[in-house]
C-alpha cells in the first residue's frame, strides 16, 4: 500500500510467529538480557521460559515492518513508549495489531507522513503482552 492511502483509524494485523527457543537463547546471549532458560522455578518453566521485554519489543518491530503495517518503502522510528502487560514464553505464537491513531505531514518533510501508532502485541489467542505507542516517519508519501 502506498503511504498516501493510509487513513486514521485503520487497523492492520501482522503475520503470526512462534517464539523459537534457539532464537531466544541467541538473543539472551548476544544482548545479555538475563538468565536463560528462564527462572529456576520448575513450575514456571513448565509453561516454557519467559522471553525478555526487550526481545518482545524487537520481535514486535520486526512483525510491524515485515507486513504488520503494509506500507511500501521505509519506516523511520522517531519515538516509542512501551508497556509490558504480561509474559510471553518460548513456544507462544505472537502477533501484532497496529492502529493508526493520527496522520500528519511534517512541514520540514512535505513528501512524508508522520504516523502515531498504537501497536498491541498478543499471545494467541488474544492475550495482550505488550503495548507500544510509537511515532514513525514514512518518506515518499506524495504531496
Amino acid at each position: 500500500m502506498t503511504p498516501d492511502r493510509l487513513v486514521e483509524g485503520a487497523i492492520f494485523c501482522s503475520r503470526r510467529e512462534r517464539l523459537d527457543a534457539g532464537e531466544c537463547a541467541w538473543f539472551a546471549e548476544r544482548f545479555g538480557s538475563g538468565e536463560w532458560p528462564g527462572t529456576p522455578d520448575a513450575a514456571a518453566n513448565a509453561a516454557g521460559p519467559k522471553v525478555t521485554g526487550w526481545q518482545l519489543a524487537s520481535i514486535t518491530m520486526r512483525l510491524i515492518v515485515g507486513g504488520g503495517l503494509p506500507v511500501e518503502g521505509n519506516l523511520i522510528g522517531l519515538e516509542a513508549a512501551i508497556e509490558w502487560d504480561g509474559a510471553a514464553r518460548v513456544g507462544n505464537i505472537l502477533w501484532v495489531r497496529t492502529e493508526i491513531l493520527r496522520i500528519t505531514r511534517p512541514p520540514t518533510y512535505p513528501n512524508a507522513q508522520l504516523l502515531k501508532l498504537r501497536c498491541s502485541t498478543f499471545v494467541e489467542p488474544e492475550r495482550r503482552v505488550q503495548l507500544m505507542t510509537a511515532r514513525i516517519l514514512v518518506p515518499g508519501a506524495g504531496s
